[in-house]
């Protein structure tokens, strides 16, 4: 482990963040003319009254690329019940993952409705042509791709009940252009339901599988046969939600002296696989493939929780004690034996993993991500980076100590073919880059193969941009 580094106050991940329109003004070189289309990026932008970095009021940010080489940036917040609610007050008045009205035991106690605390902050999709926000425990919200007015919560023309949780990391299958998510549901018998979705954005529930323990999950991996996932001891005790005593994340206990799970769904249905293995925790997962009768799954590995969810509960000075201490990870997994072989692909921290979703579902090469080095050991990664899975070797960009990175998304080159990209991962990467001494957020365009080169295009937004978790690129029509 790594000397903490030096203090510094993450005020862009404190305050909140303006809604705002305008030109983007170029700082350094140009906008490569096939980078044409909109970047939407989601993450929490009104956190004056959370607790916790997961319980701030979603807002949709949008990059617009024109043909002409300009670009543009647009900001709007998603007008859920929880946002409206809490406007203009002083203090919370909604229950989130790990925020708690004042108000003790008797205002909290059985006051922990998903809709309520449906903040949308997480993750974006696009499905059939909607523009979806995405939250961990709750429905998607939808907005115009075009103005970002927020239009409503969406059930999927009444798939998804009230009830229902949908979470904020769907997997595409490019190959039946079919998307997979899940939702996790605790009670008397804690399950994960799993749902496909079809190219003309019809949901259908796939499948109601129970876990054995009550564990919190955040991702999963889909494989052309399986939808797959590890899941780490982070163990839900009901009672001091239900009671009023502690909000959702409160009620989480990391449990290192208990097995990670290995649940495995058939996407074609049948029953289940599940065994059990060593602890770890991890948050995202980057790809997942089917190799002869093997599963092969890379994913961000924390050695346990703790760390973590005190950094994230801290984020207002998250960086006076916190190092990240997540690393690329691959692990082999053989449904007919149930056994799991894990190997660290990289050593160096690493978070917000991916890859050419083109190519989901299939062996990937290069997975690019966010990380922080021992030159800046920001909390959440100073550099943009890729690494090539087959041989570990990771190639970085440093934006230095005063920086903080965001997950790159990865946009290929509109003239390059499927075999081209395998063998040369022709593309660029995007990527907010927070600047905390300027206050500043910067959107840099890197070449993917070549991160050795640096930033290929600079532009500073309007508004600091905050924290963002997740995004997606839409290509021109």
């Amino acid at each position: 482990m790594r000397d903490a580094p030096p203090q510094t106050t993450n005020t862009h991940w404190s305050e909140d963040i303006l809604e705002t329109d305008g030109p983007i003004d170029k700082t350094q070189g140009n906008l490569p003319p096939d980078l044409v289309g909109i970047l939407y990026r989601n993450g929490p932008a009104k956190n004056k009254l959370a607790n916790h970095l997961f319980d701030g009021d979603g807002a949709l940010r949008a990059v617009r690329f024109a043909p002409d080489g300009t670009a543009s940036y647009q900001c709007r917040y998603v007008q859920t019940p929880k946002y409206s609610r809490e406007q203009t007050s002083t203090k919370p008045l909604v229950r989130g993952f790990g925020t708690q009205p004042p108000g003790g035991i008797l205002r909290n106690a059985m006051r922990g409705s998903p809709n309520q605390a449906n903040a949308s902050n997480t993750s974006v999709m696009f499905s059939n042509g909607r523009l979806l926000t995405l939250w961990e425990m709750g429905l998607p919200w939808e907005l115009d791709p075009d103005t970002l007015e927020t239009l409503g919560e969406m059930s999927f023309d009444g798939a998804l009940s009230s009830r229902s949780t949908f979470s904020a990391h769907p997997r595409n299958d490019p190959v039946t252009q079919e998307t997979y998510n899940f939702g996790m549901s605790y009670g008397p018998r804690n399950r994960i339901d799993t749902y496909r979705i079809d190219r003309n954005g019809r949901l259908f529930p796939l499948a109601r599988t129970p876990v054995p323990v009550s564990v919190m999950n955040h991702d999963f991996a889909l494989t052309s046969k399986w939808a797959v996932f590890l899941l780490g001891p982070v163990i839900f005790n009901p009672v001091p939600l239900l009671t009023g005593k502690a909000p959702f994340g409160k009620a989480m206990t990391w449990k290192g002296d208990h097995p990670t799970t290995i649940l495995l769904i058939p996407r074609e249905g049948g029953k289940a696989i599940v065994f059990e293995t060593d602890p770890w925790f991890q948050f995202h997962i980057a790809g997942a493939f089917d190799d002869q009768n093997e599963i092969v799954v890379d994913f961000c590995r924390y050695p346990e929780y703790t760390n973590i969810d005190n950094a994230l509960t801290s984020f207002r000075s998250i960086e006076d004690d916190y190092v990240l201490d997540a690393t690329l990870w691959r692990c082999r997994i053989s449904p007919t034996r149930r056994t799991l072989q894990s190997t660290q692909i990289c050593p160096i921290p690493m978070e917000f993993p991916h890859m050419d979703t083109r190519f989901a579902t299939q062996a990937q090469h290069f997975i690019y991500g966010s990380f922080s080095t021992d030159v800046s050991p920001s909390s959440f990664g100073s550099a943009i980076g890729r690494v090539n899975t087959d041989t570990g070797k990771t190639d970085l960009w440093d934006f230095g100590p005063a920086c903080a990175t965001s997950e790159p998304i990865f946009v290929p080159r509109k003239e390059k073919t499927t075999s081209d990209k395998i063998e040369n991962e022709d593309g660029w990467l995007l990527a907010f880059v927070y600047n905390h001494i300027e206050h500043a957020t910067d959107l840099v365009v890197l070449d993917a193969a070549r991160l050795e080169n640096g930033t290929v295009w600079v532009g500073r937004l309007p508004h600091h941009a905050g924290m963002t978790f997740h995004g997606v690129w839409r290509p021109h029509a």
